[in-house]
């Protein structure tokens, strides 16, 4: 990990269209938090690395107030030095 890439928190990121987000962001340079509901996420997060950046799996459902909690407070306790500036609905930077 690096201080200078941005961190990109992408909830659903261990398949589907949240994992490509997560991937495109990656390619763009941004280490990235993924979450999601079952094991697959971490084989997902390799993958990501695999891009050249750090990759944080975390084990949650985004579809609850309780899931969202838990993964933000994994990603803001673990890194907090780190500065989280896009989110699952964010555009990447150009």
């Amino acid at each position: 990990m690096t201080a200078t890439r941005p961190l990109a928190l992408v909830t659903g990121g261990s398949s589907g269209i949240g994992f490509e987000l997560a991937a495109r962001l990656a390619e763009r340079g941004h280490d990235v938090a993924i979450s999601g509901q079952s094991e697959r996420v971490h084989d997902a997060a390799k993958e990501i690395e695999e891009l050249g950046v750090e990759a944080y799996p975390f084990r949650a459902d985004a579809a609850t107030f309780d899931g969202v909690e838990a993964f933000w407070n994994h990603r803001s306790l673990s890194e907090p030095e780190k500065d989280a500036r896009q989110g699952a609905m964010a555009r990447p930077q150009r």
